[in-house]
């Protein structure tokens, strides 16, 4: 068993939740799936990208242990590493995202 969570918020380890960061994290995340299977071209993918790994970066910083905020989360950053360097550059994602509280403002001030 782990440490004792004083945060309600920090126990929270799968499941739906109200919350705009969840709704986007999913949506960008199907958004990106469906994308790969139509094989869209790279350029078309990469807001997608951007995008989830905002939301589910964020939410991170909120819900730590959750589930599926960080399977998004790792998604992003697994799409983020295949991006050619053409796209990194072009959309200054050369550093990897970052998960918490500042992910939004961090993530964007790249």
């Amino acid at each position: 068993m782990g440490p004792a969570v004083n945060d309600p918020e920090e126990s929270v380890i799968s499941g739906k939740i109200d919350s705009v960061n969840y709704r986007r994290a999913k949506f960008y995340s199907g958004k990106i799936k469906s994308a790969l299977a139509a094989r869209k071209p790279e350029e078309e993918v990469v807001p997608a990208i951007i995008a989830l790994g905002l939301h589910a970066g964020h939410a991170l910083g909120r819900y730590p242990r959750h589930a599926e905020f960080q399977a998004w989360f790792n998604e992003a950053e697994s799409c983020r590493q295949k991006l050619t360097p053409q796209n990194l550059a072009a959309y200054d994602l050369e550093s990897p995202f970052i998960a918490g509280d500042s992910a939004l403002s961090s993530n964007l001030a790249k």
